[in-house]
């Protein structure tokens, strides 16, 4: 929930490097109008549940490559601040 209140209008590139499809999004997006914030969660949600089985930490480097590839590291610094991640991560490439 923390990352879609900060994530704002950039959620669409970031979910889409994630790996939803664009007809996943826009369906997101005709069931929730007006509703940012909760698109934004619901495809994050969706996202994680696809990550089942995995141990936190991948999911969690994923999400932090899709937030850099989409030139959002301030809220990578800012999540990595919050919650205590180290900045040099060694599984990180």
């Amino acid at each position: 929930m923390y990352v879609a209140a900060k994530l704002g209008f950039d959620w669409t590139l970031v979910v889409s490097n994630l790996g939803l499809k664009q007809a996943e999004i826009e369906q997101i997006q005709m069931d929730n109008p007006y509703k940012v914030i909760n698109m934004i969660s619901i495809a994050l949600q969706r996202w994680r549940d696809r990550q089942d089985g995995q141990s936190d930490e991948v999911p969690l480097q994923q999400l932090f490559s899709a937030l850099k590839n989409c030139n959002r590291m301030d809220l990578v610094d800012e999540l990595q601040q919050k919650y205590n991640i180290p900045e040099d991560n060694p599984k990180e490439d």
